[in-house]
């Protein structure tokens, strides 16, 4: 008879034991971790050659476009600073990367869980052990390892944001943005800056560079081109049935078939790119009547900022990208009246409607952003008409 049985399953990140029918719950990794931690605490100690930038980015499911830590690890490398570059070798970018034999500095990953971070750790703990600045763009999902690179002596911990704050400042609520997990904050103007210490932030906790990827955005050829990019940020909706009987989705849905968009879609041949973010992508149930629209996957957006003349959004941090490009934005609060809004999502609209004195185009009604879509596009199709008469 056995009275012991081992089921390896990972439940919650914990081992679970059968014993007698009773289900007992044992912490596992968190050991492992420290004992990494400090293997890699000896080697840092024991090198004095510090002069390493190691980059990292989204470490999580395949559902993000990884091009911010990328763009300022091609930047490094091209002022000749030695540079690595961490993701995931199922990440589009890798692939495409390993196409175009272009993995020098590159450090691929099966994957990566808390459960994976002791394999992580060994894979990069030789360029550890020189590194002088660790920049990342999404948090680490190991505690204990998120602790070690704050609390490194060796090196500085920054944190390479993949958005300006600027109309989201729930991400200090919801501690996405937190004084306590990292040294340093790259952040893109004085404005900005003036946000964080308003939440609590310090005046030497800032490197005020812009973002890297808007550098990859200018070597693109931006000539105007006949698309709009529709790109709505993500709600606290705590399931998916709920976002499906949202005024969200269905404000969506109805501005993507309005007829006088449809017409003027067809009478200019005007594509509508459409980008449904990366936390809802799993919910497609759009009726789309309109023939012109393209859904586009969160994984190639910025190929689209690129190309698109014209962004719909409603404050979505890649408004700042087409500021950067200097193409027109429409604002459309689009689910403003809903009265079972978040309150963070409320609060970040609110904020939005108190900028209106120095942002032009925020709107709360689909006739209003119809009416400016017009606009732009007539101004648009008449600009791309004369550059191809004088061609």
């Amino acid at each position: 008879m056995k009275f012991l049985s081992k089921n390896t399953d990972l439940i919650n990140n914990r081992l679970i034991y059968n014993i007698f029918g009773i289900r007992i719950k044992r912490k596992i990794n968190k050991e492992n971790v420290k004992n990494k931690i400090k293997e890699i605490e000896i080697l840092i100690k024991n090198n004095k050659e510090k002069n390493i930038f190691l980059l990292q980015d989204y470490l999580g499911a395949d559902c993000v476009e990884c091009i911010d830590a990328y763009s300022l690890f091609l930047y490094l490398k091209s002022i000749n600073e030695e540079a690595y570059y961490v993701c995931l070798k199922s990440s589009n970018l890798y692939k495409k990367l390993s196409l175009e034999n272009k993995l020098d500095g590159i450090i691929g990953l099966e994957k990566y869980t808390k459960e994976s971070t002791v394999e992580y750790l060994d894979t990069i703990k030789e360029i550890l052990a020189k590194t002088k600045f660790f920049i990342v763009s999404f948090d680490n999902k190991s505690n204990e390892f998120s602790k070690f690179c704050k609390n490194n002596k060796y090196f500085t911990y920054i944190f390479l944001q993949h958005g300006v704050c600027f109309f989201k400042e729930s991400v200090f609520q919801k501690k996405f943005l937190s004084k306590k997990k990292f040294n340093k904050y790259l952040i893109s103007n004085e404005k900005e800056k003036e946000l964080f210490i308003t939440h609590g932030f310090k005046e030497n906790s800032f490197i005020k560079a812009g973002l890297p990827r808007w550098d990859l955005l200018k070597i693109a050829d931006n000539e105007a081109q006949k698309e709009i990019l529709i790109m709505f940020t993500f709600r606290n909706f705590k399931n998916k049935e709920i976002i499906e009987n949202s005024i969200y989705k269905q404000n969506i849905e109805h501005l993507i078939n309005n007829a006088d968009l449809i017409e003027l879609l067809k009478e200019k041949n005007i594509k509508l790119n459409l980008s449904l973010h990366h936390m809802i992508t799993e919910n497609k149930q759009f009726e789309i009547v309109n023939d012109n629209i393209n859904l586009i996957s969160p994984l190639e957006v910025s190929q689209y900022i690129k190309n698109s003349s014209l962004l719909i959004t409603d404050f979505s941090s890649v408004a700042f990208d087409f500021m950067f490009l200097n193409k027109p934005i429409i604002f459309y609060l689009l689910d403003y009246k809903d009265k079972n809004l978040h309150k963070f999502d409320r609060e970040d609209m609110e904020k939005m409607l108190k900028k209106s004195k120095e942002i032009p185009n925020i709107y709360l009604n689909e006739t209003d952003v119809i009416t400016k879509i017009q606009y732009y596009m007539k101004i648009i199709y008449f600009a791309i008409l004369i550059e191809y008469e004088n061609e």
